[in-house]
């Protein structure tokens, strides 16, 4: 017995909300791993990420490496990432800048790659992500 028209329409509106909510679970699911991957690496708490204040050099150094890993690493859009960490896109693009240019220093460059590579496998390993967007980001 076919589908009537209305209620197959509202079947796949309902699946896209179902796709777009289970795609911003797992976007959101990657920024917590990201925040609490880099205060370990960086020492400081998760909680001072997303604060308000700018804070010392150390800690705006490790906002922006988080920034910078949820949008390089991931592919995240500025204005997802602003919303997580209570800054405007703008911000964000900035702090992408300053990380890219950071990574003109071989340490620098050396370090962010085996921390995204750590985080892009700890994703896949927690099904955030699959082997082939790990891969591409």
């Amino acid at each position: 017995m076919p589908v009537p028209p209305m209620s197959r329409k509202l079947l796949q509106q309902s699946m896209q909300a179902r796709d777009i909510t289970a795609a911003r679970i797992r976007r959101q699911g990657c920024m917590e791993i990201i925040v609490s991957a880099t205060s370990l690496v960086e020492r400081v708490g998760p909680e001072y990420l997303a604060s308000p204040a700018r804070g010392r050099a150390p800690l705006a150094g490790a906002r922006q490496k988080a920034q910078y890993l949820c949008h390089v690493g991931f592919g995240l859009s500025y204005t997802e990432i602003g919303a997580r960490f209570n800054r405007d896109r703008t911000t964000v693009a900035h702090a992408c800048r300053c990380i890219e240019d950071s990574r003109d220093a071989p340490v620098c460059d050396y370090a962010l790659s085996r921390l995204e590579h750590a985080l892009s496998a700890m994703a896949v390993s927690l099904g955030l992500l699959h082997n082939d967007e790990a891969s591409s980001s």
